[in-house]
């Protein structure tokens, strides 16, 4: 089985193949960063499962990728009133900091999001696409997340409102104890 994972803003391939391959050992786990042209990084890697976590997730429900049947989508994260804790204001904030010291504004990130992963002291991908999925989360505010894909979220997440998505999205699956942290979530993937 070969399963290509899409990681969330600010988190290394290395440390998303670490949490994963601890999970679902004896798998092929393939990592890919949230970045652009990540639509060409599906089509060669041509996996049985995807799975997206965080922006990786929500760059999954912005793009038809109905011949893939197996999605799973962990922590989708919007700019969509109602659907998140975070504010378009606090995006650009974020976006500013990224250009001056992002190393800091990570960080900030990571603890404010309460992720568990350790705090870095160089960034994760580039620049670029660290700027790049910032910018993609800011416009991402009328997008269709009323479809078939089934979506893991966390009630005690700091950044989304699961309650909003437990109302709206048939195939949404809410786990009680679960935060923004990818671990929390692995036990509930059907595979």
């Amino acid at each position: 089985m070969k399963i290509l994972w899409i990681g969330g803003w600010a988190i290394s391939t290395n440390t998303l193949r670490s949490i994963v391959a601890t999970a679902f050992p004896g798998v092929d786990h393939y990592c890919i960063h949230p970045y652009e042209r990540f639509l060409e990084s599906i089509e060669d890697y041509n996996p049985d499962i995807i799975v997206g976590y965080s922006l990786g997730a929500s760059l999954l429900l912005m793009n038809d990728l109905s011949i893939y049947s197996k999605q799973y989508l962990v922590a989708p994260f919007f700019n969509i009133k109602d659907a998140t804790w975070v504010s378009s204001t606090q995006l650009k904030y974020l976006l500013r900091w990224m250009k001056h010291d992002p190393i800091s504004a990570i960080n900030d990130f990571y603890e404010r999001a309460r992720l568990t992963i350790p705090k870095v002291n160089e960034l994760p991908y580039s620049l670029t696409d660290l700027i790049w999925g910032i910018e993609t989360l800011i416009k991402a505010t009328e997008v269709s997340i009323y479809d078939d894909r089934y979506i893991f979220l966390g009630k005690q997440d700091p950044l989304i409102n699961g309650s909003f998505f437990m109302k709206n999205v048939l195939n949404s699956v809410t786990c009680l104890d679960a935060d923004h942290n990818l671990q929390k979530y692995l036990y509930l993937l059907p595979f």
